[in-house]
């Protein structure tokens, strides 16, 4: 497989997982003595040369623990002096990407094998069927392609997960230029993708792995005991 860049979106302050965030930024969280950072990078080891590290909430604590490279893979740190949003946070990597990447969120947990899925198709969104979609972002697809996304809505037209990891395109960053403040008040990621599924086709990878989003303390304690279930089978 060619080796691409990846883009981490590890700019948040984590405002939902505080007090552990007021010294340490959510992506430095240990989840079984591992930052949850590490456990992504570690997932890239093999598939990209290259992670682009979006920061913003104490950075340096950050760049400090990573420095500029990581088993193998160059690691690049791009400030998001204010954070406005997903869409904002991946413009600020415009004019370091050519053609395809990795895109994922610095605060959840992904299995190499799923983002290996994803490397297959040109465009792509990992999703995982969950049991309460209201606390999700959902696609809504039609013979393997994604027709529209929906924000958390109390009603969501499906409980396929928009799990935060994409194969894109540097098609992208004309779109993401185009964002308008959603009602959330943030540059959105996700409108810029329904901008670009209008144009091409984007195909969406369903989690075979696991896919474990970090929102709250409870979560980081059913997250170690989620991943206790891989220890030993990644290589």
């Amino acid at each position: 497989m060619i080796k691409i860049k990846a883009v981490i979106l590890a700019a948040g302050r984590g405002v939902r997982l505080r007090p552990l965030t007021f010294d340490t930024p959510k992506p430095l969280l240990k989840i079984n003595n591992k930052p949850i950072l590490e456990h992504n990078l570690d997932q890239l080891i093999r598939l990209v040369d290259e992670v682009i590290i979006i920061v913003g909430y104490k950075a340096e604590m950050i760049k400090e623990y990573f420095g500029n490279q990581y088993k193998g893979i160059k690691i690049t740190y791009i400030i998001q002096e204010k954070q406005l949003g997903t869409a904002h946070a991946l413009l600020q990597a415009k004019g370091r990407l050519q053609g395809r990447f990795i895109v994922m969120n610095g605060d959840d947990l992904y299995n190499k094998y799923d983002i290996e899925n994803c490397l297959k198709k040109e465009i792509a969104i990992l999703a995982k069927v969950v049991g309460d979609p209201s606390r999700f972002g959902v696609l809504v697809v039609e013979g393997g392609l994604v027709t529209d996304i929906i924000e958390k809505s109390p009603n969501p037209p499906s409980k396929l997960a928009n799990t935060g990891l994409y194969v894109l395109n540097d098609d992208i960053f004309s779109l993401l230029e185009d964002v308008e403040l959603s009602e959330r008040g943030e540059y959105e990621l996700t409108d810029a993708i329904k901008e670009l599924i209008i144009v091409e086709d984007v195909e969406y990878v369903p989690v075979k792995k696991y896919w474990i989003s970090i929102s709250n303390i409870k979560e980081i304690e059913m997250a170690e005991k989620e991943l206790k279930k891989y220890e030993g089978s990644e290589k």
